[in-house]
């Protein structure tokens, strides 16, 4: 095992506080032998103008497990020190496989490459000899590599089918963040098509453990992020039975407001259901008006930027600017909600565009407000020309945002965004 003793513990350390990014481990196995290789983790893939500088070299302490089938036992954890470009290990050769970086207890990401089968296979077979944990990051790493085109997205359609048994509440937020993103991405390109193969493909996959789901604040604090990450996610893509219960329950709240109170954890997810017809959504205004809990105010807010109907929309928009019906404090959570909004997410930007001299007069220049709002509201852009809109429209600002941090990371995920639809989009149309 690794010993700190008989490493340079500050140099090791100084190789993570120096460098901007995190590593990325491929691992290639031989046989006994396992093959180790760190470079820099590049989220945009654009080899013609890339050079990487292979000085970028972080000391990784690996973490790893493995695990023999025949025996079923899993070898306690172990850690390897990468502090080259290059390195191996040795393993018993009738180890079915190996995992890093356990319970993701590190900076870094993995990929596995022809040994991702032998995962899969074992997810498929019994997910539980991997702790939640684990089963996260194989999520989150295998849908990140798909991203960047590392990994086919065959792999996460074949890693996938797990899902069906899958109970903890790491593993599946995880999941349903992904399938989330991909679904928006699709769906503001106007793919509507594909956006539904996503969502009846991730709806198939939850549909047992989303119908388990009951709708009160009852069980531990995991067991409720759990339930309402479920619920918030089957609502928002119409399963039937969730959408009839939170329409339910908005009816009775608003009918008998005094017998009635809704549970924390599913409250934001029964005012958006509510919010979708225009009768309903002035009657959560009104509530809106009325409350004065500074929480029920904010998921209303979420709801209200829901609706359908862009006079709405609009109409919200404005009136953060103005603060006074809707507080100016609450502006960015209504654009970033609007521009999750197929309906609003192009006038939200407008909505920038045309104001970005009030709103910087407003939230002052490199503030956490307008950081959300200039990534909130490009955040699901995918093509070369809202790409081009962006970089034209801070560049003539010059001194008023051209130079903000923010507009440069909303350049790099645009970037990312249109790297995901150039390596995925006729996988997606295929496999699903």
């Amino acid at each position: 095992k690794f010993s700190k003793s008989t490493q340079n513990v500050p140099q090791l350390m100084k190789t993570w506080s120096t460098k901007k990014g995190f590593p990325l481990v491929t691992v290639r196995r031989n046989g006994a032998q396992i093959e180790l290789h760190q470079e820099p983790f590049i989220v945009n893939m654009d080899l013609k103008n890339l050079t990487l500088d292979t000085r970028i070299l972080w000391q990784i302490p690996l973490t790893y497990i493995t695990f023999n089938s025949t025996t079923n036992n899993t070898a306690s954890q172990n850690t390897y020190l990468l502090s080259e470009q290059s390195g191996s290990l040795s393993i018993a050769s009738e180890v079915s496989w190996i995992k890093f970086n356990v319970k993701m207890s590190g900076y870094y990401m993995v990929d596995y490459g022809d040994h991702w089968h032998a995962l899969i296979e074992q997810l498929q077979h019994n997910h539980s000899v991997f702790h939640p944990s684990d089963r996260a990051d194989l999520i989150n790493s295998i849908f990140r590599l798909a991203s960047i085109g590392k990994v086919p997205l065959t792999l996460v359609v074949n890693l996938s089918p797990y899902l069906i048994h899958e109970t903890s509440t790491l593993p599946v937020i995880e999941a349903l963040d992904h399938f989330d993103h991909i679904y928006g991405l699709l769906e503001k390109r106007g793919f509507m098509d594909l956006a539904s193969r996503v969502q009846d493909f991730a709806l198939k996959l939850f549909d047992n453990i989303i119908t388990k789901q009951n709708w009160t604040d009852d069980g531990f604090l995991v067991d409720r992020k759990l339930r309402s990450a479920l619920l918030s996610f089957a609502c928002r893509h119409q399963h039937l039975i969730c959408v009839q219960n939170a329409k339910q329950m908005f009816d009775d709240w608003i009918h008998f407001p005094y017998n009635e109170s809704l549970p924390t954890d599913v409250m934001e997810t029964v005012f958006y259901v509510g919010a979708q017809t225009d009768n309903d959504w002035m009657k959560l205004w009104s509530k809106y008006i009325l409350t004065s809990s500074a929480a029920e105010k904010r998921k209303m807010l979420n709801a209200l930027s829901a609706s359908p109907d862009i006079k709405h929309l609009l109409w919200l928009m404005q009136a953060g600017l103005d603060g006074d019906l809707v507080k100016m404090q609450d502006l960015p959570q209504v654009l970033v909600a609007v521009s999750e909004n197929l309906v609003g997410h192009l006038h939200a930007w407008n909505f920038v565009k045309e104001n970005w001299e009030s709103l910087t007069k407003k939230f002052q220049l490199g503030s956490f407000s307008l950081h959300t709002i200039v990534s909130g509201t490009t955040s699901q852009f995918s093509t070369k020309a809202h790409l081009f809109e962006v970089q034209t429209f801070f560049e003539s600002q010059k001194e008023n945002g051209s130079q903000l941090r923010v507009v440069k990371e909303a350049v790099e995920t645009i970037k990312a965004n249109i790297q995901w639809m150039d390596k995925n989009l006729q996988y997606v149309e295929y496999l699903l």
